[in-house]
């Protein structure tokens, strides 16, 4: 099975561009070829795009436009976002739940009571393992 997917980046100077995952050379911003200050992974495998961020919320500024004397309109700056922090990102990561561009819906945070319970569940997955190990050695 395949990964499908792309990478959502953003450089210092807060300049937004995307990447195919499979991509695997350096990444660098479009605008002002700076490296890679902030990055968010998407995976379409299933077509959902699992961990998409609507990044509207983190716009400092937007894109300059200009009409020059033919009438063409001309992009003299590109929209600038300040930098998510971890914790931003988490809350703000998305998928769509059904095909066709339907909106982004948030992914479920685990519940804080849920956070507890995992150095029991660890526990109790290594003492089964340790468990099957014994078991089929006595085989």
């Amino acid at each position: 099975m395949s990964y499908e997917g792309y990478v959502q980046l953003l450089c210092p100077e807060g300049h937004y561009w995307v990447i195919d995952a499979a991509d695997d050379s350096e990444p660098r911003c479009h605008c002002c070829d700076g490296s890679v200050a902030w990055s968010n992974a998407v995976d379409d495998t299933n077509c959902d795009t699992f961990g998409e961020i609507d990044m509207t919320p983190f716009v400092v500024s937007r894109a300059i436009f200009e009409t020059c004397n033919l009438g063409h309109v001309h992009e003299k700056g590109s929209d600038v976002y300040r930098i998510p922090t971890p914790e931003e990102t988490q809350k703000a990561r998305c998928y769509r739940p059904g095909y066709g561009g339907t909106p982004l819906v948030p992914i479920p945070l685990p519940a804080p009571q849920a956070a507890k319970h995992v150095p029991i569940i660890e526990e109790l997955l290594t003492r089964v393992t340790l468990l099957e190990g014994k078991v089929n050695r006595d085989k």
